[in-house]
């Protein structure tokens, strides 16, 4: 797609690009939902806790819970019925929850780890796309090289790339031309 100048702009590109991924992700994660399906805070421990004890008694359903948490869930239901027709102690339960919750909680910190890198990536993408739009209208050689270099470090994910790029030369003495 063109842009004001008549060339190519991948910014206006990238903004397409990235509502269709959001449009993409959101129907993948609705589109198993049914209208009755009752959602739960994980976060809050109160209720955390009652789903811990229902999946230990076997009487919880967590079939439409996320993959960490259906893990999770999975492994405690595994440990309740083991513990009253295996006999089980309690001290190994205890263990094994433990375990359980500490590879949960792991599980949690990944995806939040990678949910913040992708939301990283998309911040960079748009903020490429605004950089090329600059580019093309910046007249001054200087400037242009300034905002290249702003690029690339956004494109290497290198913080004070350009900055360290441009240290010693005339953009520095002269300032933002």
């Amino acid at each position: 797609m063109t842009g004001v100048t008549g060339l190519y702009n991948p910014f206006i590109e990238n903004l397409k690009i990235i509502k269709y991924i959001k449009e993409v992700i959101v129907s993948r994660h609705t589109r198993h939902l049914s209208e009755n399906m009752v959602k739960h805070n994980f976060k809050n421990l109160e209720e955390f806790a009652v789903l811990e004890r229902q999946a230990y008694d076997g009487q919880l359903d967590f079939n439409g819970f996320p993959a960490a948490e259906y893990r999770y869930f999975d492994r405690i239901q595994d440990i309740g019925y083991r513990s009253r027709h295996e006999g089980l102690t309690r001290e190994q339960a205890r263990s094994e929850r433990d375990k359980a919750l500490k590879d949960y909680r792991d599980d949690i910190d990944a995806l939040t780890g990678n949910l913040n890198a992708a939301r990283q990536y998309t911040e960079s993408r748009v903020r490429m796309g605004a950089l090329v739009n600059e580019i093309y209208k910046e007249h001054s050689p200087l400037g242009k090289l300034r905002l290249a270099l702003e690029f690339v470090e956004l494109t290497l994910h290198e913080d004070g790339f350009a900055r360290r790029n441009l240290s010693g030369t005339y953009l520095e003495v002269s300032g933002n031309e």
